[in-house]
């Protein structure tokens, strides 16, 4: 399968005001960052469209070729929406549109999806269009017009890691050697050598990405950096960042998960809290003119089944041994919160982390009453059980927020404190 991701920008619709994007048609720099390698592709029966390609891969390749043929199709499908884009009316809905473009198009595309139309002057088209191309080769292609959307929906990312040595397996020799390596590789030289590992493409976010070192024969903890350019935006997240972290330390030593999960527990033990929201349970049901409110009461046997009906893969006595149930305030709702199997100091409770967590608002008196770490991640649960109750697969996330899935269910995730805390969302 064949996925390809791009932008159609189309030259004539370009705002060349300083600091300012056109609604359609145009990339801002700062998206041009999300992709080291961005193929643009031309036809003269469209000679204002570029095509932008920024993704290309197949399940074997990083980066694919795009036929001729598929570049030329994709482009006539882009040309038609900009084009039809100035035919509608403030009437015309996203059906509308769908409509006419399957009907140009009939035969030849299949799978449409399009976003919300938004309109620009005297445009009105969809943030975004995807499809399949029928052909020899199977394909999914996902093309935006709006670059505000596109810097926000973009999902692709690619992250570039310069260590804080040059060889890894140094990690597991003696201290005095591991000093040396380090002390060679200090922050000015961190930077000159993410500089140089730009060549001259400029990146998203520039990061360093301190990660605690435990000495095994000592227990002694120090600091150690590593320097990460990141392409996409999606790639800034804490979990991105360690799985590249990860995946980049395996690829260049010789040494086991095993042996590295002893030496860097930060990185190759990964904490997390679960939380199961009862959206099923209403102390009043959703009516026409109000919105329901959740019921905070349950039974424990209850509570354990449908924990370990959404949480399969965990062990079932972990779940009877750590399962806590607490509510919150926004909407009355409960929920139910176990941690992973492989939790850093066998924290597996919620109350592990929050032991005075309490169900008030912000703007109680009583809310300042818990320690700072668990007011922040109370304001951050408040945040997210909103955006879990109303998100779908491609709705907009806030910042510091990502999609995820626990088995099938769809999920939202966030991290503080070193444990990333996953909410199993309404619509799973």
């Amino acid at each position: 399968m064949l996925t390809i991701k791009g932008f159609a920008s189309h030259t004539k619709l370009f705002d060349n005001t300083q600091g300012s994007t056109a609604m359609f048609g145009e990339l801002s720099p700062h998206a041009r960052s999300f992709s080291r390698e961005i193929s643009s592709y031309t036809n003269a029966q469209a000679p204002d469209l570029v095509l932008d390609v920024f993704v290309s891969k197949t399940e074997t390749e990083a980066r694919a070729s795009v036929s001729t043929e598929l570049q030329e199709q994709i482009l006539k499908i882009c040309a038609w929406c900009y084009t039809e884009g100035l035919t509608f009316t403030s009437s015309t809905t996203k059906a509308d549109f769908a409509t006419r473009l399957l009907g140009q198009f009939f035969g030849v595309i299949t799978n449409l999806t399009i976003a919300d139309l938004a309109t620009s002057t005297n445009r009105k088209m969809p943030s975004w269009i995807s499809f399949k191309v029928s052909g020899s080769v199977a394909n999914t292609v996902k093309i935006w017009f709006n670059n505000n959307s596109f810097e926000q929906e973009y999902d692709d990312y690619e992250i570039v890691i310069i260590p804080p040595m040059d060889n890894l397996n140094t990690f597991f020799r003696p201290q005095s050697e591991i000093n040396s390596a380090l002390a060679a590789r200090n922050i000015s030289k961190l930077a000159e050598m993410l500089q140089e590992a730009k060549n001259k493409k400029p990146e998203t976010i520039l990061r360093v990405e301190t990660v605690d070192y435990i000495n095994p024969n000592t227990n002694a903890v120090f600091n150690t950096n590593w320097g990460l350019l990141i392409y996409g935006p999606q790639g800034d997240n804490p979990d991105a960042r360690k799985a590249a972290l990860v995946a980049y330390i395996l690829a260049h030593s010789n040494e086991p998960a095993t042996n590295w999960k002893q030496i860097v527990p930060d990185l190759f033990r990964t904490t997390q809290m679960f939380i199961l929201p009862r959206w099923d349970k209403y102390a009043v049901p959703n009516r026409t003119d109000k919105v329901g409110i959740y019921s905070p009461i349950s039974t424990v046997t209850e509570c354990l089944s449908h924990a370990k009906s959404l949480l399969s893969q965990l062990p079932a006595l972990h779940i009877e041994q750590n399962l806590q149930v607490s509510h919150h305030t926004y909407s009355s709702i409960s929920f139910l919160a176990v941690g992973g199997i492989d939790n850093y100091l066998n924290r597996f409770k919620l109350s592990d982390y929050f032991p005075d967590y309490i169900a008030e608002a912000s703007t109680s008196q009583d809310f300042n009453r818990q320690d700072e770490l668990t007011k922040e991640w109370t304001n951050l649960l408040d945040k997210a059980l909103q955006t879990a109750e109303s998100m779908t697969s491609i709705s907009s996330l806030p910042n510091g927020f990502r999609r995820t899935t626990v088995g099938t269910k769809l999920c939202v995730a966030f991290t503080h404190n070193k444990v990333e805390y996953i909410l199993v969302s309404k619509a799973a």
